[in-house]
């Protein structure tokens, strides 16, 4: 029954976001699609961060993976270059970080993580961290955070080029363009980029003899389309797409003589969104298809196994504004996830509702806004908990503001915990969490001084119930999810930073420190000496500064990242040392023929240092990309 509602759900939002047609005065419209705009308008007491544009600009040349490793508290859990890269926020796992895009959740059905290493940041026009439980507004997975990106409006913008040629150490070329333009009534945007490298860098094995890395090679190629359309002078329709394909060899571990393993992976997703709104109400109704394709082979092995995965969703959300200090916020929204793969006898599937309403409440005399939220999900075969959340921010003090926002949040297992054969159990509980985080901010006066500053503290607390992990089923070598753990997630995160601005002159120094023990608090019996121990591959401290300066046409960054030792088994008796990296950037924008041309050389881990990322992975030494950007 649920299924079959579910469908006509579907339905009716396709039909929906074509036949709508109402006509008012103009208005313009907002620019971050439903699920990003309403984390930042009701997500009130969360540290929410935006990518501002020259650091996109600076990094436009790497991967989404290595922009957010440098320039954020996140950790990246990444296998090298060309291997998997997941996001890690405050200390909890991979699969408790939701990726969305256009509003579209790409978090795998199957494994329940997105793998950011092949994303270009070219391609991306808008990239917010939101950090903490966000089941509220993404559902399943957000307990520790959320990625956002989207594209932005080019309305009225006329005809725009953006051509770059990248290339660097270990046989690395990256071709890219960027084209948008637009009127009145018509918007559009479209991106392509390409990439390979042989990838075979030099690295010092376990015995200290100097070896080649093999059979790493890799090839990438991803586009981003979005046209909006103004159909009326109250309404709007867009349209984004997505494409992304790669293959990759994998390569041996340092403890393996060889490898003839090789993935290639395909994604297509798309989104059509219609909106609707006045000074009072606003009406937002989209559907949504993605498609993955995942072939894996291993010639020693025999393995050749294939993985099929298809998501529709489907929302429609009302938005009241009572008055300019009191907004009412309610959706409902629909999944179906659907997945064929030989180890599941066929294909499985599982359909997903949500309900959830919000209410924001501003205090301008008090400088205070407020908001409530509450969130209720219905998958099909499991009991999810209700996510509520309350939040709220302000100036506590003169130039002292302060934040505090407390949620429950949930994660159903995934298909492959479920449906795996051998070894998955369709009777796991949803994991839960109990979220609290709380925040100061003091900054230097609005006054006409070249120098600001800011310095900013958060303290963070998750509990995690019903963790699921894959353990030996009695006693034997065939490993199934349980739930068994209780894991306790806290920490603090500390920052600060220094603005000079002159007329030719602009720099600035940013510090992060993170402090983030994440422990098992709990466990079965058999595995009791896991308590107390912190999570694998978890740093327990992590500095990040960067310095960036422009002059005149003239930009230079230096950017340094230091991380303590982190475990690599559950009972802490091994662990990987603590290691430092040290990034230069320099680039200028030259004029000729009336454009703008910017050249850049990034140099990477500077010091050549040796290190492992993940156990038996040697990441590169020193390495070296340089590129030429044209805009027209």
């Amino acid at each position: 029954m649920m299924r079959k509602l579910l469908i006509l759900f579907l339905i009716f939002n396709a039909l929906a976001a074509y036949s709508q047609q109402m006509a008012d005065s103009v208005h313009r419209l907002a620019t971050v699609e439903v699920i990003a705009d309403r984390i930042s308008s009701n997500s009130a007491g969360m540290q929410v961060r935006q990518i501002d544009s020259l650091t996109r600009k600076l990094y436009s040349a790497t991967t989404l993976s290595k922009l957010i490793s440098e320039q954020s508290s996140v950790y990246i859990r990444s296998y090298g270059p060309g291997g998997t890269a997941s996001l890690t926020f405050r200390g909890l796992q991979t699969s408790q970080s939701v990726v969305l895009w256009e509003g579209i959740n790409l978090n795998s059905p199957t494994h329940g993580m997105m793998d950011i290493s092949m994303v270009p940041v070219f391609i991306l026009d808008q990239i917010s961290l939101q950090y903490g439980g966000g089941s509220m507004f993404s559902g399943s997975g957000a307990i520790g955070g959320s990625l956002v990106l989207s594209g932005k409006e080019c309305f009225s913008q006329p005809l725009k080029v953006q051509a770059r040629l990248a290339a660097g150490s270990f046989g690395n070329i990256s071709p890219a363009v960027k084209i948008s333009l637009g009127n009145r009534k018509f918007c559009y945007s479209s991106s392509l980029i390409a990439n390979s490298a042989d990838n075979s860098y030099p690295y010092i094995n376990l015995d200290g003899k100097r070896k080649t890395f093999q059979h790493a090679a890799y090839q990438s190629l991803g586009t981003i389309h979005k046209a909006e359309w103004k159909i009326s002078e109250h309404q709007t329709v867009s349209a984004a797409g997505w494409y992304q394909a790669s293959s990759r060899d994998i390569p041996p571990t340092m403890v393996m003589s060889k490898s003839m393993q090789h993935q290639s992976d395909r994604a297509l997703r798309m989104s059509l969104q219609w909106k609707w709104l006045n000074a009072e109400h606003r009406v937002v109704s989209g559907v949504a298809l993605t498609r993955e394709y995942l072939h894996y082979t291993d010639g020693m092995s025999g393995i050749d196994a294939e993985y099929r995965n298809r998501t529709y969703s489907s929302h429609i959300e009302y938005k009241y504004v009572l008055t300019p200090l009191l907004v009412f916020d309610a959706g409902i929204s629909g999944r179906l996830l659907v997945a064929e793969t030989i180890y599941y006898n066929g294909i499985k599937n599982r359909p997903e509702a949500a309900g959830y309403a919000s209410v924001i409440k501003s205090f301008p005399s008090a400088g205070w806004k407020v908001a409530a939220n509450l969130r209720q999900d219905a998958v099909e075969g499991y009991r999810v908990p209700f996510c509520p959340s309350l939040g709220a921010e302000g100036r506590l003090a003169g130039r002292l503001d302060a934040r505090l926002n407390v949620s429950r949040n949930f994660r159903v297992p995934t298909l492959n915990d479920r449906f795996w054969m051998p070894g998955g159990n369709p009777d796991l509980k949803p994991e839960s969490s109990l979220n609290a985080e709380a925040g100061l901010a003091y900054r230097s006066g609005e006054t006409k001084s070249p120098l600001s500053w800011k310095v900013e503290l958060s303290g963070y607390s998750v509990l995690v119930d019903d963790l699921i992990l894959w353990i030996p089923s009695g006693g034997s070598t065939l490993w199934s999810p349980q739930n068994i753990e209780e894991v306790w997630s806290r920490g603090v995160e500390a920052s600060g930073s220094l603005r000079l601005t002159e007329k030719k002159l602009k720099s600035e120094l940013s510090v992060n420190y993170t402090y983030s023990p994440s422990t098992v608090t709990c466990t079965a019996t058999a595995l009791a000496e896991k308590n107390g121990k912190q999570l694998i591959y978890t740093p327990l401290h992590t500095i990040k500064s960067n310095f960036m300066m422009q002059f005149h046409d003239y930009t230079v960054q230096l950017q340094n990242t230091f991380e303590s030792r982190r475990f690599t088994q559950e009972d802490n008796r091994k662990w990987l040392p603590a290691h430092t990296l040290l990034n230069i950037s320099a680039g200028r924008v030259l004029k000729i023929w009336k454009k703008d041309f910017t050249i850049q050389l990034d140099i990477n881990n500077l010091l050549n240092s040796s290190y492992q990322a993940v156990q038996y992975y040697p990441a590169p030494g020193i390495s070296f990309t340089g590129s030429i950007t044209a805009e027209f």
